[in-house]
C-alpha cells in the first residue's frame, strides 16, 4: 500500500526558521527595563534602610554612653562609701582676697575622676600620678602638663570617652563632667548666691549635705570635647573667653553676656574642651547648668574660670545625666531651664514632679 506523501509547509518552516533565530539573538542577561526596574527597587530600599540603620547606630552609642556614665556612676558612690564625702574637686585650696576673687595656693589641680580610677580597675595608673606636684605648669603651651605627670596625662581611659562624641584622637580626652551646680563651685557666701550648690565644691561635701535628694540631684553629664579647629568659634564645641572684673555673681548674667558674645559672631575660642581628664575646672572636667543641655548659646567662659559651660552631647534631643543615687536618664533639650537649674542644685528645696 503506498504511503501517502509529506508535503513539507513552506510557512511553517518559515516560521520555525524565524523562531529559532530570534532565540539566538535573545540575549541571556535581564533587559534595560527590567534593570533599571530593580536598580530602582535597591534605590527606594536604601532610601528606607539607611536612617533606620543610622538610627540604630545612634541608639546604640546612645546605649553605650549611658552605661560608661553609669559605671562613672558606680565609682563615684563606691568612693562616697568609702571616704564619707564626694572626691575632692581639686587638690589645691583657695585663699578669698576680695568678694569674687580668689587666689590659688597651689596649681595642684587634680581632677575628681582621677580618684575614682581604683573603682573603675585603674589602680595602676592612679599610682602612676605624682599629686606632689602641680597638675598643670602653662594652660596655653604645648607641654599641657609637667614632665612628672607626662605619661599619665596624655593617657587615653576610655570609659572617660563617649562613642557619640568622635571628635577626639589624641591621649587623655574626657567626654564626662561633674557638676558645680548653677554656676561655681566655690562655697555659697555674700553676694555670690547661685554658687557652691553643686555635688562637686570647695570643700568636698558628703552625700548628706544632698538637702533635694540624690534621686532628684545632678552629679555627672556629657560635655563635648573641643576639636582645636576654627568650627569649635562657632560650634557647640565652642567655649567663648571674656574678660570682666571683677565677674558677675549671678547666672543669669552670664545668660546674658553668652547670648551677646554667640550673636556677635565668632571669637577667640577654647580649642581645648576636655582635654584632659587629669585636670580640674569648668574647661576640662566640670559643667554648670547656667545653659539648658544643648544650648544655641555658646559657652563663654572668663579667665578665671566663672562662666557657663553646659552639658552639651551628639544624641539626638538630650544629654545623659547621672544622678547623686547613681541611676542615669535622658534628659531632653527641652526641658525647662527652671527645672533644669533645680537638677543642678543640691540643697535648692525646689519642688521637682516625679517622671519628668
Amino acid at each position: 500500500m503506498c504511503q501517502p506523501v509529506q508535503v513539507p509547509n513552506r510557512w511553517q518552516q518559515s516560521t520555525e526558521g524565524i523562531v529559532s533565530a530570534n532565540r539566538l539573538r535573545t540575549p541571556k542577561g535581564l533587559a534595560l527595563a527590567e534593570l533599571l526596574t530593580v536598580v530602582g527597587i535597591i534605590v527606594i530600599l536604601l532610601s528606607i534602610l539607611t536612617p533606620a540603620l543610622q538610627r540604630a547606630r545612634s541608639a546604640a552609642r546612645r546605649t553605650a554612653c549611658q552605661q560608661y556614665l553609669r559605671q562613672i556612676a558606680l565609682s563615684l558612690q563606691q568612693y562616697t562609701d568609702a571616704h564619707r564625702v564626694y572626691p575632692p574637686l581639686n587638690t589645691s585650696w583657695h585663699r578669698e582676697i576680695n568678694i569674687g576673687q580668689t587666689v590659688l595656693a597651689g596649681r595642684r589641680n587634680f581632677s575628681f575622676l582621677c580618684h575614682l580610677l581604683p573603682f573603675l580597675g585603674r589602680s595602676d595608673l592612679y599610682q602612676a600620678i605624682n599629686f606632689s606636684v602641680d597638675g598643670v605648669n602653662d594652660v596655653e603651651g604645648a607641654g599641657y602638663g609637667v614632665i612628672a605627670n607626662w605619661t599619665v596625662i596624655h593617657t587615653t581611659v576610655g570609659i572617660f570617652l563617649c562613642p557619640a562624641d568622635q571628635a577626639a584622637r589624641e591621649g587623655g580626652y574626657c567626654s564626662y563632667r561633674g557638676s558645680t551646680g548653677v554656676l561655681d563651685p566655690l562655697p555659697t557666701r555674700r553676694g555670690w548666691p547661685d554658687s557652691g550648690h553643686g555635688v562637686f565644691r570647695t570643700p568636698a561635701i558628703s552625700p548628706s549635705h544632698i538637702a533635694d535628694g540624690l534621686t532628684q540631684t545632678a552629679a555627672l553629664s556629657e560635655r563635648l570635647v573641643g576639636t582645636r579647629s576654627d568650627a569649635d568659634r562657632r560650634a557647640r564645641r565652642a567655649i567663648h573667653r571674656f574678660s570682666m572684673v571683677p565677674p558677675p555673681n549671678r547666672t543669669d548674667q552670664y545668660t546674658a553676656i553668652c547670648a551677646h558674645l554667640t550673636r556677635s559672631g565668632p571669637r577667640p575660642s577654647f580649642g581645648y574642651a576636655g582635654r584632659f581628664w587629669l585636670l580640674t575646672g569648668p574647661y576640662y572636667t566640670l559643667y554648670n547648668h547656667v545653659l539648658p543641655p544643648n544650648s544655641a548659646v555658646i559657652d563663654c567662659l572668663t579667665a578665671d574660670h566663672w562662666g557657663a559651660v553646659s552639658a552639651r552631647s551628639m544624641h539626638p534631643g538630650g544629654v545623659n545625666v547621672a544622678f547623686a543615687d547613681g541611676h542615669v536618664r535622658f534628659v531632653s533639650d527641652s526641658v525647662e531651664l527652671s527645672l533644669w537649674r533645680a537638677l543642678g542644685t543640691r540643697d535648692g528645696g525646689e519642688p521637682i514632679e516625679d517622671g519628668f
